[in-house]
């Protein structure tokens, strides 16, 4: 969402989790779910939320699984994509060279920063663990020795 925001796209965030959705208005344009989306990202391993996505896009869309669907056996609606004409593509990383592009937008002045929701020490890993399982972590830093670096 912060990098597509760079290019004027407009955005649609969905996210059950109150805080989640407070955080990402940063980017979004929109909160809640839509229909007749050109392109919808499903960003969680959720089998409603992959639903939701294939009823959001407009007939002839995409839908992006950039998540792991490892606990779920036939979450994808064959008929759905079929009968909408959809592109479902998967991915779960991006090559070198869009690394580098991300690189040159940090060079930029884009910063990362502002997505770290938790900073722990590797001492604290057990407040990590529990922070994540209550699904309260978007990205968390380790540092050493103290939660300031």
């Amino acid at each position: 969402a912060m990098v597509l925001t760079r290019w004027g796209v407009t955005l649609v965030g969905v996210d059950p989790r109150p805080g989640r959705r407070a955080f990402a208005r940063k980017w979004v344009d929109h909160l809640g779910p839509e229909t007749d989306l050109d392109l919808v990202v499903v960003a969680t391993g959720n089998r409603d939320a992959l639903e939701e996505a294939l009823n959001s896009v407009r007939p002839g869309g995409q839908v992006l699984l950039f998540s792991s669907y490892y606990r779920e056996n036939g979450v994808l609606s064959a008929n759905r994509v079929h009968y909408g004409d959809l592109r479902v593509i998967g991915t779960h990383s991006a090559p070198f060279r869009m690394m580098e592009e991300a690189m040159a937008w940090f060079r930029e002045g884009l910063d990362p920063r502002p997505l770290i929701t938790h900073r722990f020490t590797l001492e604290s890993v057990g407040e990590f663990l529990e922070a994540y399982e209550r699904m309260e972590v978007l990205k968390g830093v380790f540092t050493p020795g103290n939660k300031e670096g």
